[in-house]
Parts: C-alpha cells; sequence; structure tokens
C-alpha cells in the first residue's frame, strides 16, 4: 500500500481480547501495558485513537477520540487500565465493532487502521456456531479490504491453541502484518513495530543493557533537522531512571517543554519534540540485572514529491528524466543531509506485461535523479522510493505510454 506519506494522521482503533484465557496467558496484564505504549508514542497532537474490548460481545469501548494534548492520551490509558475480563471469544464480534468505531469517528484525511490482539481461538457461548462466526468475521474482512483499513493481528500463543491461520488471513488479505509470540512480555515491541510500519518508520534497536543499579550512557544519533519526533522506548522489568543531555551537553529536564515523559508498569517513554540534530546522550539506571532494551522510533514530516515528467510522446530507446525531492511542511527540504544515506530506487512497472523493474538513483543535495531507457512501446507507470536508516518513503504513480 502507498500507505500514508510524510505528516500524516493515523486513526486507530485498537481491539483487545479481555477473555479470562488471558488470565493465564497475559498474568501480569502487559498487553493493557503494550496498548497503553501505542498511545504514548502516538503524535502529541492529531492523531485518534479507539479502543474495543471484547469477549464474545462488547465489553467496554472508547469511541475515537482526537489527541490534542497528554491529557487526552491520559483519559484512554485509563479506560484502558479499567478493562474487566469476561468469559469466551468471538473475533468476528471484536473485529466488526473495531470497524464500526472507526467508520464513525474516522477523519477522510487520516490513514487508517486497527490492531487486534487475541490469546487464542474462538470459544463460544451456548447458541452461537463457529460457521456464524466465520461468515461475520469473512464479512468483516472483505468490508476492511474494501475500505482500505488494515488490520494488523497479534496472537500471543501462551497455551498453543492459537489459530495463527486465522489471524494471519484477516492481516494478509487487508494488506497488513500477523504477529505471533509465545510470551506476553514481547507485546509493547510488536505494538511499536506496527506503528513504525503503519507509518512507514523504522523501529531502530539502540541497545540492550544489563542494570547494574548505576546510571549508564546510551547515545541517540539524531542524524538530521526533519526529525520531528523522536520516540525512546525503554522497555524494562522494573522501572528505570532516565537522565538526558542534549548535543551541546547540557542536561535536559525530564519533563520540560520539549521532552515528554511517561511510563508504565513494562514501559517508558520518552519523546523529543523537533530534536537537534547531533548525538544526545541519554543515563539509564535499572535494577541489578533487570534486562533493559532501548528502542528509537523517528516520527518524520516528509513526503517524496516526483517532478512532473515532460510532456511529450515517447518512443523505443527515449530516455526519461526522472528527478524526486522530499518535501517538509509542504515546503522542498533544504535540509541537505536528508539525502546523505538516502537509498533511492526507481521503480517501473510495465502496465502489459506486469512485470517490474527496479533501478537505482543517485540522490545528492540537489535531490534525487537518474534517467530510464524506454525498452519497448508500452505503458509504464513509474514511481520513487527513498529509504532511510529511519524511514521509507514512496511517490505517487505516474503514467507514462
Amino acid at each position: 500500500p502507498a500507505g500514508p506519506a510524510g505528516d500524516a494522521r493515523m486513526d486507530a482503533v485498537l481491539a483487545v481480547d479481555v477473555s479470562t484465557s488471558m488470565n493465564e496467558s497475559d498474568v501480569n496484564k502487559v498487553s493493557f501495558e503494550a496498548v497503553k505504549l501505542f498511545v504514548d508514542m502516538a503524535s502529541v497532537q492529531g492523531d485518534k485513537i479507539g479502543v474495543v474490548a471484547y469477549t464474545d460481545r462488547i465489553m467496554r469501548e472508547k469511541a475515537m477520540l482526537l489527541m490534542k494534548d497528554a491529557s487526552d492520551k491520559q483519559s484512554v490509558k485509563t479506560f484502558i487500565d479499567q478493562l474487566d475480563r469476561g468469559p469466551y471469544t468471538d473475533l468476528a464480534v471484536g473485529v466488526n465493532e473495531a470497524l464500526k468505531v472507526l467508520e464513525n469517528g474516522a477523519d477522510p484525511a487520516h490513514t487508517p487502521l486497527v490492531v487486534l490482539l487475541t490469546d487464542g481461538n474462538n470459544s463460544l457461548p451456548a447458541g452461537r456456531t463457529q460457521e456464524q462466526s466465520d461468515k461475520e468475521l469473512a464479512g468483516a474482512v472483505e468490508r476492511a479490504k474494501t475500505e482500505g483499513i488494515p488490520i494488523y493481528t497479534i496472537g500471543l500463543n501462551a497455551d498453543g491453541q492459537l489459530n495463527q491461520s486465522a489471524l494471519e488471513r484477516i492481516a494478509g488479505e487487508t494488506d497488513a502484518k500477523s504477529f505471533v509470540t509465545s510470551s506476553a512480555d514481547d507485546l509493547p515491541a510488536i505494538l511499536s513495530e506496527i506503528y513504525a510500519r503503519h507509518l512507514k518508520l523504522k523501529v531502530l534497536p539502540i541497545q540492550e543493557l544489563n542494570g547494574s543499579g548505576a546510571f549508564q550512557e546510551v547515545a541517540l544519533d539524531i542524524p538530521n533537522a526533519s526529525v520531528k519526533e523522536a520516540n525512546i522506548s525503554i522497555m524494562s522489568g522494573s522501572p528505570v531512571e532516565l537522565k538526558l543531555s542534549d548535543p551541546k551537553g547540557t542536561e535536559v529536564p525530564i519533563p520540560s517543554d520539549k521532552i515528554l515523559f511517561s511510563s508504565s508498569r513494562a514501559y517508558s517513554l520518552l519523546k523529543i519534540l523537533q530534536p537537534a540534530q547531533g548525538t544526545w546522550k541519554l543515563q539509564v539506571k535499572g535494577a541489578p540485572k533487570d534486562k533493559i532494551k532501548i528502542n528509537l522510533i523517528y516520527n518524520y514530516d516528509l513526503k517524496l514529491q516526483m517532478e512532473p515528467l515532460p510532456t511529450q510522446t515517447w518512443k523505443v530507446g527515449d530516455d526519461v528524466a526522472v528527478q524526486a525531492y522530499l518535501e517538509s511542511g509542504g515546503r522542498k527540504a533544504g535540509d541537505a543531509d536528508l539525502y546523505k544515506s538516502l537509498k533511492a530506487t526507481l521503480i517501473v512497472k510495465d502496465l502489459q506485461t506486469g512485470r517490474t523493474e527496479e533501478k537505482p538513483l543517485v540522490s545528492s543535495a540537489q535531490g534525487i535523479a537518474g534517467s530510464y531507457k524506454l525498452p519497448e512501446a508500452h505503458e509504464y507507470e513509474l514511481k520513487v522510493r527513498a529509504e532511510d536508516a529511519g524511514y521509507i518513503r514512496e511517490t505517487d504513480p505516474v503514467k507514462l505510454s
């Protein structure tokens, strides 16, 4: 999917299985923690988030809420903390309701997604058959597919009973991804991967530390001036203590106006707004022998645009000159550092044969450039993809005949 480009806002509905079987598979309610981490990673302003807690019926739900400040995030997280569990599981109920919540509150300018979290097979109450559930689920998946809503699925397979193929089918058919784990402790990392994947960002593993009871220093590299938010997630068994210094070596108070901090039982999240370029230093003090995992996701305000092709009559053997550039805040990005480690590719699809060809492009401070020699008298579709350590962007495709 082309997916969101640049400063895209998302509309996310988190559908959480709260069946009593989760009491065994997720004793410490890490699934709730993971969902809260997803909320914390969302942009400070502009994303919309809703929550559905399901068993074989809807236990509770929170309509899509626009994140305007920290108190909106807090209200979603408080809601998650108050969820109770109940008997039975019916995936169809969870997916259907998630789509309803999304359709009722979605903003057409945002990119939608559903995250479906469950720990196993359907266990249906009397009077409800597996056929009924399957039929309803298939209908809901078809609806999501038509509306372009990816449903990311997470299966917590603690007892080995997980119906993995059903979850893979839901994700596969809606152009999303399915994740399976046997340990609830992996859930926060999975949720951050879904967040990054949906926004065409990448999770950068920074370091794994063993807590020593003393501060340990970790370097955080901000590669250019176009990073809008740096999300540093610190996952650990017990709470950690943090100190942060900017690239000039000045210690920055946590929290402060540009440094947001949220923490929970399973994670801490530092969000640096418009971070200065250069190497920041994070000091982490964890409990002795505690395993501490530190990841970084940059939120970028970047879009990739292709220069319009000359309107001419093309013939076989002609060289098509292709140029593209990054755009930030609606203007051409003037930051030469953005192009330094950019890997740019031209993707050409022959619309007659369906074959796709990839050709490397050159990126320099002036932007991205290259050319393509037309091999046959066919119709083609051209687009440019740019990939950096922290993100992937693609231009809209352009047709040429």
